[in-house]
C-alpha cells in the first residue's frame, strides 16, 4: 500500500491509497474514479462494527463517517462504501480535479486529514496479497481478494494452479485507477472501452491482444482488463502487469497460469504435476537449503509452502520480489527441525545451528565442493523428524560472456545478455538491475532464464517500468547470478531443493 507518515506517532495518522495496492507505489497519489481506502491510526474514522453500503445510489455518509477532498480550489465529497473503527473504503469521483491537495476524513465530528495527489491514471490490480498475508488487524474486515479469472463458455473460473489459462483463451483481471469516465458513477456502474495511449498487458515478457479495458459493469470504481492468453505461454507463475501510459508506468505483477495440455500448468523449475495437484490442493512440506560461494554459507529451513516461488523461466519481475527456490516458503512456517543440522561435505563436517526464526546456517571458507554430500539433524526436533540423506553436487561454472560488450543503454532498447553455464540443464540464470543515480536506487528488475538458453533479452517494456520507477536516472547496474537447482530426498517431506548461487559479476551501464 501506499500512504503518507506523519511526523509523530503520538499525532493522529491517517494515509490514503489506491484500494488495490500492494506495497510502496506512489505514495498517496491517487486517480480520479478509483476506490480509495482510508487507514487511521489511533483515531476512529468509522463505528466500531463494520458497515457496508447497499448499493446504488451511492451516498457521501456512512454510519457518521464522510470524507472530502480539496484540491484545485474545489472540495469534491467521495462516495462511502464500508467503514470501520479504522478504514475507510470510498470512490473517489471522477470530477476531481488533478493536482496536490488535502483529503479530510470525518466520523461523528472529528476530522482527521493527509496530505493527496490526484494523478491521470494509477491503475493496480486485485492480486489478493495483502489480503492474504495482512495480519486482521492490518487490514480491513472489507479486504478485496484476488480477482482474476479465465472467461469461457460456462462463466467465469479463477485462474489457479488447477485451472490453468489455455492459448486464446479470454482472461479478466480486476483493479481500480484506470482514470476518470463521463457518467453519474452515484447512480451505477458506467462502463465503457476506455481508449488509453500506450495501454498494454504484458504476459511474461509478450504482449497480450487488449479486448476490452475500462470500468467493470457491476460495481463502483472497478476496472476490468480483459485480455487473450497470447500462444507459447506455459507455466504455473507467470507474471502478468498492465502498462498505463506511454512512460512506461505499469501496475504491479499478478501471477497466473497458463497449460495448453493438462488443466493443471506446466511447472519450469523440476516439479512433476503431482507436485503441482498437491501443492494447489493444499500445503506441501518443504525443505530448502541453499550454498552460496561469494560470501561462502549453508542455509537450511524446513517450511509449509502453499504458492510457487521462482515464477516461470522466460520472464521478469520487479527488484523486490527475489526469490531462488521453486516454492513460496515463508518464514512463519519454519519448523523446528532439531538444535543442529549437520552437513558433512567431500572434504569437511560443517555443523548449521538454529538461529531466529528456525533458520539453520553454517559459513564456509572458500567455493562449494563438488562431490557426495550427507545430512542429517541428529534426534530431530519438535515438528522435524530425525533424518538422513546423501546427495551429490557436480562441477558447476558460470561465465557472463558479453559482459564487457555492454557500456550503454537507451530508452526503447533491449538488453541482450549472454552466458555460459555448466551443468546447462539444471537451475536457472539470473539477469538482473538496478536504476539510480550515484549509487543510490531506486527502480529495478529480476528476470529468470534457463541455463541451457545461453542468453535472456530484456524487453524495453520491462526496462521503462523498472526506470519509471526511479527518478531521472543516470545509470543501471546489471548483474548475473547462476542458480544450481537440484531436488533431493528427505523422508516425510514432500519436496526438499538445494540451491547453490555462483555470482557472475556487476556491470554499469550509462543510460542515454
Amino acid at each position: 500500500m501506499a500512504g503518507l507518515w506523519c511526523a509523530s506517532p503520538a499525532w493522529p495518522q491517517a494515509f490514503v491509497f489506491t484500494e488495490a495496492a500492494s506495497g510502496l507505489w506512489n505514495p498517496y497519489s491517487v486517480a480520479p474514479g478509483s476506490l480509495v481506502l482510508i487507514h487511521s491510526t489511533n483515531l476512529a474514522i468509522g463505528p466500531a462494527t463494520g458497515v457496508v453500503a447497499r448499493g446504488f445510489p451511492l451516498i457521501t455518509n456512512l454510519a457518521g463517517t464522510s470524507a472530502a477532498v480539496r484540491v484545485g480550489g474545489r472540495v469534491i465529497d467521495l462516495y462511502i462504501l464500508a467503514t470501520e473503527q479504522q478504514w475507510t473504503r470510498a470512490l473517489l469521483p471522477s470530477t476531481t480535479p488533478l493536482g496536490d491537495g488535502t483529503l479530510v476524513v470525518t466520523y461523528n465530528g472529528s476530522a482527521i486529514e493527509t496530505l493527496v495527489r490526484v494523478v491521470e491514471r494509477q491503475l493496480r490490480l486485485y492480486d489478493g496479497s495483502w489480503c492474504r498475508n495482512a495480519t486482521p488487524v492490518a487490514r480491513p474486515s472489507f479486504c478485496v481478494g484476488r480477482a482474476v479469472q479465465n472467461l469461457g463458455l460456462e462463466g467465469a473460473v479463477e485462474n489457479t494452479l488447477a485451472t490453468a489459462a489455455k492459448p486464446g483463451q479470454l482472461i479478466a483481471l480486476w483493479g481500480t485507477g484506470l482514470g476518470a469516465v463521463r457518467g453519474d458513477e452515484a447512480a451505477g456502474p458506467v462502463a465503457g472501452h476506455m481508449e488509453i495511449a500506450g495501454l498494454a498487458v504484458m504476459v511474461g515478457n509478450q504482449r497480450a491482444k487488449v479486448v476490452y479495458a475500462g470500468r467493470s459493469g457491476c460495481c463502483a470504481g472497478m476496472d476490468e482488463i480483459i485480455f487473450e492468453a497470447p500462444e507459447g505461454i506455459e507455466g504455473c507463475k507467470v507474471p502478468v502487469w498492465v502498462r498505463y501510459d506511454n512512460e512506461g508506468h505499469g501496475t504491479q505483477d499478478v501471477y497466473l497460469s497458463f497449460a495448453s495440455g493438462s488443466e493443471v500448468c506446466g511447472h519450469s523449475w523440476g516439479l512433476t504435476e503431482a507436485d503441482v495437484r498437491k501443492l494447489a490442493a493444499g500445503a506441501t512440506s518443504t525443505a530448502q537449503v541453499v550454498a552460496y560461494n561469494e560470501p561462502g554459507g549453508w542455509g537450511m529451513a524446513f517450511s509449509t509452502a502453499s504458492e510457487m516461488g521462482l515464477p516461470t523461466a522466460g520472464t521478469c519481475v520487479p527488484y523486490s520480489w527475489g526469490g531462488i527456490f521453486a516454492l513460496d516458503a515463508p518464514g512463519g512456517s519454519r519448523k523446528d527441525a532439531g538444535e543442529v543440522v549437520n552437513l558433512q561435505t567431500p572434504t569437511q563436517r560443517l555443523v548449521a545451528r538454529r538461529m531466529e526464526a528456525n533458520f539453520y546456517g553454517s559459513a564456509i571458507a572458500g567455493a562449494v565442493e563438488s562431490g557426495q554430500y550427507t545430512m542429517d539433524n541428529g534426534r530431530g526436533g519438535a515438528e522435524v523428524a530425525a533424518f538422513r540423506t546423501t546427495f551429490a553436487v557436480p562441477p558447476r561454472s558460470f561465465s557472463w560472456t558479453n559482459r564487457e560488450q555492454l557500456v550503454e543503454l537507451g530508452e526503447q532498447d533491449d538488453l541482450r545478455v549472454t552466458w555460459s553455464a555448466s551443468p546447462a540443464t539444471a537451475g536457472f540464470v539470473l539477469v538482473g538491475g538496478l536504476f539510480g543515480v550515484d549509487g543510490e536506487y531506486a527502480g529495478g528488475f529480476l528476470c529468470y532464464e534457463r541455463p541451457e538458453k545461453g542468453e535472456f533479452t530484456v524487453p524495453a517494456e520491462i526496462l521503462a517500468r523498472a526506470r519509471s520507477e526511479a527518478y531521472r536516472p543516470t545509470e543501471l547496474t546489471l548483474f548475473t547470478s547462476f542458480g544450481y537447482w537440484q531436488r533431493i530426498t528427505i523422508p516425510e517431506i514432500d519436496i526438499a531443493e538445494l540451491v547453490i548461487s555462483t555470482a557472475g559479476g556487476t556491470r554499469l551501464l550509462a543510460l542515454k
